[in-house]
Parts: structure tokens; sequence; C-alpha cells
């Protein structure tokens, strides 16, 4: 889950995690990047990301998809979560769009995320 991107300064790739909705300067070079995304090492770095099942699950997608979870992993929640198979572009402006608003909140407000059809 989440996103990179090459940033020129510094000039390292950084990752947009869903479950904070902030860039993480994950300070390596896109070689050094590569090689851990290609490696063991992976499986360590999305190990709180991953749920029981979710191969069977992702692997039903396509390449212009994702899985976006309800309520979003940045919010704390007791209950369960949902996912549903959403475009990319959906996944990506709704990260946005919830890092902006969460940016101007001040820390320890309890929200209520509501998800309406």
């Amino acid at each position: 889950g989440g996103f990179y991107a090459w940033f020129d300064e510094p000039r390292t790739i950084h990752y947009f995690a869903p479950d904070n909705f902030v860039w993480e300067d994950l300070e390596l070079g896109y070689t050094d990047w590569l090689v851990t995304m290609l490696s063991p090492n992976l499986e360590g770095f999305y190990a709180d990301l991953r749920w029981p099942g979710w191969v069977e699950e992702v692997s039903s997608l396509d390449t212009s998809h994702v899985l976006q979870t309800y309520p979003p992993l940045v919010f704390t929640h007791d209950g369960p979560r949902s996912r549903a198979a959403v475009p990319v572009e959906s996944a990506w402006a709704l990260g946005l769009k919830l890092a902006r608003a969460l940016e101007e909140l001040p820390p320890g407000c309890k929200l209520r995320f509501e998800v309406v059809d």
C-alpha cells in the first residue's frame, strides 16, 4: 500500500504511507530502493499493513485499481474495517485530501469518519 515518489531534495525515494498520510523519506536512492522492493525485505516493510488472506484479495486487482480501506488506516478505529477496489487515482486523491485536512487539526482531535454510498 501507499505511493512512492522521487524527490529532488533530498534526492531520495519518499513513501506516502496509508497509515499516516505523510511523505516519509526512505533515505534510499533509486537503485537501493528498487533492490529493497525486489528483496525479501519487502515483507517486513509491509508487515503492519497486511492481513490474513491479503494475497488472494490483491491478486484479483488489475494495475489500475488498489484496495481502499474504510475507515482509512490513518484513523484509529475499534470496529471492523472494510476494503474495496477503487481506481488508483481515487485513492491518491483521497489520500492527498485527507492529508491536507489532517494537517490543520489540533493534536488529539477526535473525528467521525462516515462512508456514504
